[in-house]
């Protein structure tokens, strides 16, 4: 009878045991990122000194563009369509960092490239 209640005791510690080391995927969960990818990393503005950054997300994903507007922002923020596709048109000549967000996931950080032709 010892030895059917020890390994009894055994076999539950067992249990807990895997059950407690065994749930990875909340840990895969975190680091996941959504996709983001954008249509040109080195833009020119146009003859009106603006250019579009135009790229690809997940669905309705909300887009946040950081850099130096002439309207004094420093973000501007837009969202995916329901295709995933985004524009925003910037008008400085500097780095821009868009980074795309749905459900509290991120993207990686794309940085766009604006320059002035000569």
């Amino acid at each position: 009878m010892k030895k059917i209640l020890m390994s009894i005791g055994v076999l539950a510690i067992l249990c807990v045991g895997v059950v407690a080391c065994g749930n990875d995927d909340k840990q895969e969960d975190s680091q996941k990122k959504i996709s983001l990818t954008v249509e040109n990393e080195d833009l020119q503005t146009d003859s009106s000194k603006t250019a579009t950054i135009k790229g690809k997300t997940e669905p309705f994903a909300d887009i946040q563009v950081e850099g130096r507007f002439t309207s004094g922002d420093e973000k501007k923020n837009t969202q995916a369509d329901k295709e995933g596709n985004f524009s925003q048109t910037v008008d400085w000549q500097t780095n821009y960092k868009v980074v795309a967000e749905k459900d509290g996931v991120k993207s990686n950080t794309v940085t766009v490239k604006v320059t002035h032709p000569q």
